[in-house]
């Protein structure tokens, strides 16, 4: 059973083989269908090769733009934070607010 099965398959290749010299009226006709089925192959597999290199591009720039959003998150904790500190420190104050000495920090 096996050997019927191979031989079907043989026939089969052998009916697509002769389908594609079949459809060209020369060599000539055939070696310019192959030149473009290789093109073809090879403009996908630059194509693929650009899509990769786009891809980790994006992916760089997304890791960048996540560790900046992590970073300002911090940034707005801690400024948080210190609103926090500094309305306590403000409810302390006396109301009249004598003996308090304010100064700047530039």
């Amino acid at each position: 059973m096996t050997g019927g099965s191979s031989t079907n398959e043989l026939q089969k290749k052998e009916a697509r083989l002769e389908a594609l010299v079949g459809m060209t009226d020369n060599t000539d006709d055939l070696v310019d269908l192959l030149t473009q089925i290789h093109n073809g192959r090879q403009e996908l597999n630059n194509l693929r090769d650009m899509v990769a290199a786009q891809l980790t591009e994006f992916r760089t720039t997304q890791d960048a733009a996540m560790a900046q959003a992590e970073a300002l998150q911090k940034e707005n904790e801690d400024l948080k934070t210190e609103v926090l500190i500094l309305k306590k420190a403000v409810a302390n104050v006396p109301r009249g607010g004598k003996g308090i000495e304010l100064t700047l920090l530039r």
